[in-house]
């Protein structure tokens, strides 16, 4: 008897995880029950990988041992549970029914494959995840998740050592042994990258924006030297590199299947919300005047125009081009709208006197929507702009 319809996005019963048993026969903890889904997830996840009949392991090639694992369960259970599992941790996911194999690319552009086979024994499921590239050792921690939620025990925490969470700068010890970089010389690094993304060459590109990303990441680089070098990002037309970031933002959204594409605008919209984030952070701690507010309104043409557009395109392309740069605009979008209420009200009046078929509000509701059945961070990110919104409407 099957417990799931033919048809994605249908529900399963309310009482499977009670009913889904751990390997050995017992319950699921109380951790795993439908309360705490219900308390911490908000609701049933409703099933997209209808694998009704899983294919035999193939004859022609053998399977790595450390790759698979054997769950208890049909292939439509199994299935289920990978499936929610992706949805948790936010993976966009091309399933193939047929073949009983799932596509996966991470928020860090990681790709992988999940293939599902006939176990040996009956009622158990062989579960195949391969690395298709990218780093080995963050592979092999989504991997592991993965087969510990095939197996009926529910999505892994990842616990991350205190030591490694810490940035190296605050290590007991080495406090007093950074010699922070002078801005001269900090903008000759970012005049050289200016140069290096005019290059044609996309593996130059992205090899500029990813190192920008971790520049302007606090847990990397020092807090004090990330945040001269966000400042210098966004309000620096001068240098050019901002509206250079602009400018590749403004381009089509690549296709899904275009790595290099898809992997330089997801580190370009990276280095755009880290400069955002940095500075929102560094004017609340200082408690002074808002400066991204100060940047905005200096620059307000580009932000409100040019920028805005951009961001605009990457959360409408949330289905055709990348879940994860949808999210990532999002994110930008809700920092510049709660940092400067002009640029809010610009943005909704602008689309009033327009007069678009579409507007933010209902393209960021239909990313939403998306979410619900298949981003969960895309879901919880586009309602935070919404709110943003929102927000105008009761101050005007």
């Amino acid at each position: 008897m099957k417990t799931v319809g033919n048809q994605p996005g249908l529900e399963l019963p309310t009482d499977f995880k009670k009913r889904d048993p751990r390997p050995d026969g017992t319950p699921l903890l109380s951790q795993h029950s439908d309360r705490e889904f219900r308390s911490k997830w908000g609701r049933p996840h409703k099933a997209r990988w209808i694998v009704d009949v899983a294919p035999p392991p193939p004859e022609d090639y053998p399977l790595e041992r450390y790759g698979t694992c054997v769950a208890q369960g049909n292939s439509l259970t199994v299935a289920y549970r990978i499936d929610e599992c992706l949805w948790k941790m936010s993976v966009a996911v091309e399933f193939d029914v047929e073949m009983a194999e799932a596509r996966c690319k991470t928020a860090d552009q990681m790709t992988y494959f999940v293939r599902l086979y006939q176990g040996q024994q009956p009622e158990t499921t062989l579960v195949e995840v391969s690395r298709w590239d990218s780093c080995g050792v963050r592979f092999r921690e989504e991997r592991q998740r993965i087969f510990h939620t095939a197996k009926g025990y529910g999505l892994l925490d990842t616990k991350v050592p205190a030591p490694m969470k810490m940035p190296v700068f605050e290590m007991k010890g080495l406090e007093d042994l950074y010699v922070p970089l002078s801005d001269d010389e900090l903008k000759r690094m970012l005049e050289d990258a200016v140069k290096q993304l005019h290059e044609p060459r996309q593996d130059s590109q992205l090899f500029v924006m990813s190192n920008l990303s971790s520049m302007t990441d606090d847990q990397i680089t020092h807090s004090e030297t990330a945040v001269r070098i966000a400042k210098m990002i966004l309000g620096s037309g001068d240098l050019g590199l901002r509206d250079l970031i602009a400018n590749l933002l403004s381009l089509d959204c690549p296709e899904p299947r275009d790595t290099f594409g898809q992997k330089i605008r997801n580190a370009s919209l990276q280095v755009l919300f880290n400069s955002i984030d940095l500075v929102l952070k560094d004017s609340a701690n200082v408690k002074g005047d808002n400066v991204l507010q100060s940047l905005i309104s200096e620059e307000h043409d580009f932000f409100s125009n040019v920028l805005i557009n951009s961001l605009r395109k990457d959360i409408e392309a949330h289905k055709t081009s990348c879940p994860h740069n949808a999210c990532l605009a999002s994110k930008c979008l809700t920092g510049l709208l709660s940092s400067c209420d002009r640029l809010r009200a610009d943005v909704l009046s602008g689309e009033q006197m327009k007069n678009e078929d579409r507007t933010l509000r209902a393209i960021l509701d239909e990313a939403r929507h998306f979410g619900i059945q298949s981003h969960c961070n895309l879901e919880h990110e586009t309602e935070r702009t919404i709110k943003e919104l929102n927000r105008s409407i009761s101050g005007h």
